[in-house]
């Protein structure tokens, strides 16, 4: 089955990537096992893709800053697993990346 073009099928997503850039930093988006985790992140890159499309109509001009891209391009998605009292709990990390934090990155090593 194919992903669906309709922006409404990704609501979810959209809503968890709002709320990863509003606090600045990310949030984790709590998984069953490592498929699902791949599974949402594919959502949210289609939900992106369908962002970026939808902006390239809303600004044609090629020079404006919006055209073809979209506000969830600063998102990385990734998906990690933990051990958590003695369980294995996956995650999807919705992150913020910027120069700042890459640079906090950088230092932590």
């Amino acid at each position: 089955m194919s992903a669906s073009n309709s922006p409404l099928a990704y609501a979810d997503i959209r809503h968890l990537a709002d709320r990863a850039l509003a606090n600045g930093r990310g949030v984790m988006l709590r998984c069953h096992d490592l498929g699902e985790s791949i599974s949402q992140r594919t959502r949210f890159y289609k939900m992106r893709d369908l962002d970026r499309r939808a902006n390239k109509r809303t600004y044609p001009d090629p020079d404006h800053p919006m055209h073809g891209t979209s506000v969830y391009d600063s998102l990385v998605l990734s998906p990690c697993s933990e051990l958590r009292d003695g369980e294995t709990v996956t995650f999807l990390a919705f992150e913020v990346s910027s120069a700042e934090r890459l640079a906090e990155r950088i230092e932590e090593l």
